[in-house]
Parts: structure tokens; sequence; C-alpha cells
């Protein structure tokens, strides 16, 4: 089996900087042209089977990227981005700072220094979506050695669940490695192998196609 993992295309609360986490914003028109131009890149992957979030950005782009073929999309809600609970829509500014709702700037930590990373009110801890993540890569084990050992299967996702597969997929046990290169590009896609050990393999990081 091999999962192509995509993160979603462009919307306007990227441009904006603004923490999405599970609010349910669109594509912008970029985005669609991304997730449209990501999909002939992958024209000549024969997807067996496409998996995605719930979130319209990533269902979007799901859609987008096998548009004209006969799939049917799964969603599955342990693809969902991080929840940033009460601070979505909350401004992120560079290097590592948010803006409070005093409009006071706070530091963040979640790109720079992930063990330090305070879990925002009714959000979710790195550590929950490393194991949301991590069941939902097991079940797909688990299908392909009973169903689908050669599938080549697409996952839509987001940045931060992105790379909260990835962690698992690498074997990463240090949350300060969590982020890897960074934050993935809009529609970037990285790919990875089941082993017929069980163990997966990662094979390519943030490939973008457009």
């Amino acid at each position: 089996m091999k999962i192509y993992i995509l993160r979603h295309g462009q919307t306007s609360w990227n441009t904006l900087r603004k923490l999405q986490g599970q609010t349910d914003i669109p594509l912008n028109e970029n985005g669609i042209l991304l997730a449209r131009k990501t999909g002939a890149g992958l024209r000549n992957v024969p997807f067996d089977r496409v998996y995605s979030s719930p979130l319209r950005r990533s269902l979007e782009t799901a859609r987008l990227a096998v548009e004209g073929r006969n799939l049917e999309i799964v969603i599955d809600r342990r693809l969902e981005e991080i929840s940033f609970g009460t601070w979505e829509g909350r401004e992120f500014l560079p290097p590592e700072d948010i803006v409070g709702e005093d409009g006071k700037k706070e530091k963040f930590y979640f790109i720079s220094r992930p063990d330090q990373y305070a879990v925002p009110p009714e959000g979710e801890s790195f550590e929950q979506i490393i194991a949301r993540t991590g069941e939902f890569l097991r079940d797909l084990a688990a299908k392909a050695g009973r169903e689908a050992p050669d599938a080549n299967i697409l996952v839509s996702t987001h940045g931060c669940a992105s790379r909260a597969l990835l962690f698992n997929i690498c074997n990463k046990t240090d949350i300060r490695d969590y982020w890897g290169p960074g934050i993935p590009a809009n529609c970037a896609v990285s790919i990875a192998s089941l082993q017929e050990n069980g163990q997966w393999k990662l094979e390519k990081t943030d490939v973008v196609y457009y």
C-alpha cells in the first residue's frame, strides 16, 4: 500500500494568518486552482480509495484532486486539523506571536517550540492529534493486509494533521521534532509506503505539483 498525504488548498484565513483549526473555512480561488493543479500532477497515480477530513477545505481539495474519477471520498474525523479551541480565528504573527483578545501579543510556541506549546482552552494537544492520526494509520495498515496490499490511497488533510501522520510514520518520539522541515505548503504531498513488516516508510516529503 502507498499513501499520498495531501494538505488542503489555500483559504482566506491562510492568507490572513488566522488560526483555522477545526473552524470550517472553504478554499479561496487560489486554493481551488492549486487543488486542480495538484490533481493534474497526480493524474497518473491510479488511486483506489480517498480519505478526507470532514472540514470543507480538505473535502473540496480531495474532490478537485480526483475530479473526473469514479472514486468515493470516505470522511474520517481522525484526519481533522488540530483544534485551537477558543483561540480559533485569532491572528498568528511571525515569528511566534498570537494576538490575544485584548489585542496584545502573546508567545505562541506552536511551531518553534512545540514541546513548550500551551494548549488553548477547549483545544487539543500534539499528543492527542498524534494519537488519533496514529489510530487511522493502524486501521489503514490492517485493512491493507486484509483487502488491498497494493492499493494507492489519497489522504486529504491539514498542515498540523499531516505532520502528525508523518510523526507516526517516521516513529518519532520527541515532540521537538514534530514539524520536521516546517509547515507544509498548501497542496503539498508526502508519500509513504507500507512495508511487508507492517512498518511505514516515508518516500517523499512535501512534493508540490504547481
